[in-house]
């Protein structure tokens, strides 16, 4: 706040948030925004979302904000997947066996191969549809649920089912929404009925 407010900044048009900036700066509102010079215009956000950024101040002060939505689908997509495989595969329940020394015997547990089992998505947007195309390499069967049907080729051949039928026939289900006041209580409340 010091180095804007002393002029440091005079004629910056437009800034580049990267995942330190809020470390450094704080949530970006108008606090912030009222410091910097009348010529600022435009801030990015490195990341999918907005949430270190108080949009209704940058509206207000006629600052215009863009995100980098692709940015995190390869790196999200891989650890659904990772996740995904460890549960059916029991590989935290198989890691503590070999530390016991455990791991033969007859009790030992070998999971759940991931070929024919049938993946539910919940959220079709760019990480979902990565999801798709990953699982698609073990096998699985990719079925859907979103807001809106998309095109073949967007869903890559996946089916669209209602919210209903994806929670009740899927073995697997991927949930890929994001965080807001319409999605945060998605899944649970659907699962009180």
């Amino acid at each position: 706040m010091k180095e804007a407010k002393s002029g440091a900044f005079n004629g910056v048009v437009s800034a580049f948030r990267g995942f330190t900036s809020a470390s450094i700066t704080g949530h970006f509102d108008s606090e912030i925004i009222s410091a910097l010079p009348s010529t600022f215009q435009f801030l990015c956000q490195n990341g999918a979302g907005y949430d270190p950024i108080d949009i209704a101040a940058c509206t207000k002060a006629g600052v215009r904000v863009c995100n980098v939505p692709e940015l995190a689908d390869d790196a999200t997509s891989d650890t659904a997947l990772f996740l995904m495989l460890g549960a059916l595969r029991l590989f935290n329940p198989m890691m503590a066996t070999l530390r016991e020394g455990t791991f033969k015997g007859p009790n030992l547990k070998l999971g759940n191969d991931p070929r024919g089992k049938k993946l539910g998505i919940l959220g079709m947007g760019g990480i979902g549809r990565n999801v798709a195309a990953k699982a698609r390499g073990f096998g699985m069967e990719i079925q859907y649920y979103n807001r809106n049907p998309l095109s073949q080729e967007l869903s890559g051949g996946a089916k669209y089912v209602s919210f209903d039928e994806l929670l009740a026939t899927s073995d697997v289900l991927s949930l890929n929404l994001p965080l807001n006041v319409s999605t945060v209580q998605a899944f649970s409340s659907a699962c009180v009925h």
